[in-house]
């Protein structure tokens, strides 16, 4: 049986469950916090531009309403926006005072103390909003400050807007402006046992989905696995018998080469594993990855051997990724494409002496579900597998000058699934 992990979830099951998660603990603390407003923390002693900054804006704000420092650029919150804005704060029903100020009047304190500096200054009660304009981008804190009910979700408010439209400075303070106007309510054991057995629910809805989707993708995957096992079984078998030739008690150093031993048979054993447990063509792709792994670590192994250093990865060769991490510049194309057609790929030693000759290497190849062998980037979706799995891009569609790398996706460098590091 497969081992849970968060990658067994269904991509489209992901994100319902993330934002039922954090939609219910949001909910929890609307419904269990409600026992004082949102304040923010103690006022600091400021000095220099950013309390003359503040000062400014607490002159300004002792009408509630809307304050906009004029070292904020005009097209953050044109005229017509400021209008607008002004008015619509002006009609909260409780006292709302928002501020807009330059980054430069965040150097000394953050944007909550710079809420409750404000508070401080204007010395009324109500709600405070302070937007710091940080190159487009907000810095957002608001706080409520009264001793009587009702109470508003300023902080959740606050939270919301930014994460919807931080640089949408109208459409933030216009979303501040009506979400603040929600008061908190009181928490009853009523909702609470509403919301949790919707969530549960919920979530058992999406369990049953993500059971579902998944007997559906082994179905589905059935066929193409039994033609892609035995492929897969061989070159497992071939790292296998590799290691078997490692040195006896090679993995017990501490030096470098003792680390890449232990790591080259982590390695084997992680992907005998996951070659056991796959159901999923999805799940083979990571069993292709371990393999080239493991291919690459040889040639590190080997290098530290002669007392080299070892190699910077590189992807496994295109033509065979069998043959190991490739080395070479090349320019190829397959049989199935005219000669003029060549990208410039990266091959191994074996492939570019081949190629030097005026020869053809033989492609790795594979089964098809139509009958018959292919190269493995012409094989449908059990080639898939090997071009995910060794994280080449076949760039079998361009036509980049020799010599140019950009064209050979070498900029997708297989990285383990052990999550070891070079």
């Amino acid at each position: 049986m497969a081992r849970p992990s968060l990658s067994s979830i269904p991509r489209r099951a992901r994100l319902p469950v993330a934002l039922l998660t954090i939609a219910t603990l949001f909910a929890l603390f609307a419904l269990l916090d409600t026992g004082s407003p949102d304040t923010g923390p103690d006022p600091a002693e400021l000095g220099g531009p950013t309390q003359r900054q503040l000062e400014r804006a607490a002159a300004r704000l002792e009408v509630p309403g809307l304050y906009v420092a004029p070292q904020v650029p005009l097209s953050r919150l044109d005229g017509d926006a400021f209008d607008t804005l002004r008015d619509e704060a002006r009609k909260h029903e409780a006292p709302l005072r928002i501020a807009v100020l330059p980054g430069s009047a965040a150097r000394e304190a953050t944007v909550e103390t710079l809420a409750t500096n404000l508070h401080d200054l204007v010395g009324e009660d109500g709600i405070y909003l302070v937007l710091v304009d940080r190159a487009g981008k907000a810095d957002v804190a608001g706080f409520q400050w009264t001793d009587d009910r009702p109470y508003y979700a300023v902080e959740q408010a606050v939270t919301a807007a930014e994460s919807c439209c931080a640089q949408d400075y109208p459409k933030l303070i216009g979303q501040m402006i009506e979400d603040s106007a929600d008061t908190k309510p009181r928490p009853w054991m009523t909702a609470l046992v509403v919301l949790i057995t919707g969530a549960l629910a919920v979530a058992a809805a999406l369990a049953g989905y993500g059971w579902w989707r998944r007997q559906r993708q082994e179905r589905m995957d059935s066929d193409a696995l039994a033609l892609l096992r035995p492929e897969l079984g061989d070159e497992l078998a071939s790292i296998e018998q590799r290691l078997q030739g490692f040195p006896a008690g090679a993995a017990k150093g501490n030096d470098r080469l003792g680390h890449r031993h232990q790591h080259a048979r982590v390695i084997v054993q992680e992907a005998r594993t996951r070659f056991e447990e796959m159901r999923t063509l999805g799940e083979a792709d990571a069993v292709v990855a371990l393999i080239a792994d493991f291919r690459f670590q040889v040639v590190a192994i080997e290098a530290l051997r002669q007392g080299r250093a070892a190699p910077e990865r590189q992807p496994p060769c295109l033509i065979d990724p069998r043959h190991g991490p490739s080395s070479e510049l090349r320019a190829y194309a397959p049989d199935d494409l005219a000669a003029d057609s060549k990208a410039v790929v990266l091959v191994c030693h074996q492939c570019a002496d081949v190629l030097d000759r005026g020869q053809r290497p033989m492609p790795r190849r594979l089964p098809t579900a139509h009958g018959g062998w292919a190269p493995y980037w012409a094989a449908g979706r059990i080639g898939e597998v090997y071009v995910n799995g060794y994280r080449v891009a076949v760039p079998f569609l361009g036509n980049p000058p020799l010599g140019d790398p950009e064209g050979v996706g070498t900029n997708g460098r297989p990285t383990s699934p052990t999550g070891m590091t070079d």
